[in-house]
């Protein structure tokens, strides 16, 4: 046996090993925000590192969060395709302050501190001293952007298991609707297609104890799937949670999905949708309906498709609206938000044409 060290980067010509233990390759706030430092990151991991691997070696990588797409974030992001041959990786993040919608592995409630080497009184004080996003990267394990957030989902989002029917035994089944926006996949680097799936649900009571209608979101499906395979995963989803309609945004891939499904409805109602504003505009349009509403999430770490729930909350924190190098989540959740937000409200002529 023996140890071998070296920095992101260095050389590992001819070595291999049994485990491999990558601590913390971004040391800082100036590498966390060099693109050009995460690029040569995940170059050595890629095309350096895992090629060291002896078979059965296990890698583990401790880090802080410092950038949302450091090595941590793209190693997660990976594990959300639907392919079976990429790695998946078993997380453990243990944030300072437990946080509402993230199963704490502790077992703390929202808001209680990590206990031992700090006291209560000592973790309110270095929260009240540091910055938002130094407190989110270094100490909440949850990475974000620079400039001010559009989207605030952990703070704007209800966790919680869905409703129940009358019996008190049964999942409520209400109105139910499905929103797509497709890509092309031409290669690993394509924009993701997404699926989402979204309920309407009884009223409930918000945060503020303010009782309101209620979006529950029930899955998401992501992936750069070739278009036979987005074919299927639609009908999947369909199959497994039979909304009454799937609206599609008429571009790209999607144009030939709704030509397919025109062809054969299989029971829904297909829909097409083109939107008139860009992807800020959507994004702020967006923000007022949720202002309306209770969206609800699931309380587990992952949507009945397998996909991480904390992938969409981190793409969703993270949107600013332009540049963003992925946002296909948040493309969806903003136009089921202003479809449904405004087929609820009553101006049912408005969406005659998505077939509702």
């Amino acid at each position: 046996g023996g140890l071998i060290a070296v920095g992101v980067g260095g050389a590992l010509t001819g070595r291999g090993f049994n485990v491999g233990i990558i601590d913390d390759p971004t040391k800082g706030r100036k590498e966390a925000d060099s693109r050009g430092y995460l690029d040569d990151q995940w170059t050595f991991y890629k095309g350096t590192f895992i090629d060291r691997q002896e078979p059965g070696a296990g890698i583990l990588v401790m880090s802080t969060r410092w950038a949302v797409n450091d090595m941590t974030g793209r190693l997660l992001e990976e594990m959300g395709l639907e392919d079976e041959d990429v790695d998946k990786w078993r997380g453990l993040s243990i944030a300072a302050e437990a946080e509402p919608g993230m199963p704490d592995p502790l077992g703390r409630q929202p808001g209680e501190f990590l206990v031992g080497r700090f006291s209560e009184a000592q973790w309110r004080r270095r929260k009240a001293n540091t910055p938002e996003r130094e407190w989110l990267a270094k100490y909440q394990q949850r990475p974000a952007p620079a400039e001010g957030a559009i989207f605030h989902p952990y703070e704007q989002f209800l966790f919680t298991p869905p409703p129940l029917e009358e019996d008190e035994a049964t999942p409520y089944r209400g109105p139910r609707f499905a929103f797509t926006d497709n890509s092309y996949a031409r290669n690993r680097q394509s924009d993701f297609s997404v699926i989402g799936v979204f309920q309407l649900e009884p009223p409930r009571l918000d945060k503020n104890g303010i009782r309101r209608p209620t979006i529950g979101l029930l899955d998401l499906y992501r992936g750069r799937y070739q278009f036979p395979e987005l074919k299927r995963v639609a009908r999947d989803a369909r199959a497994l949670h039979g909304f009454w309609s799937l609206t599609i945004e008429d571009y790209g891939a999607g144009t030939s999905l709704i030509q397919e499904f025109m062809r054969d409805p299989q029971g829904m109602t297909i829909g097409k949708w083109r939107p008139d504003r860009d992807k800020l505009a959507r994004a702020h349009a967006a923000t007022d309906i949720i202002h309306d509403y209770v969206i609800r999430l699931p309380e587990t770490n992952t949507f009945p498709s397998g996909l991480p729930v904390r992938a969409f909350l981190q793409e969703m924190a993270n949107f600013q609206g332009t540049g963003d190098e992925h946002d296909d989540m948040v493309d969806v959740f903003t136009m089921a938000m202003i479809l449904i937000g405004v087929k609820d409200g009553g101006r049912r002529r408005q969406l005659r044409s998505f077939g509702y």
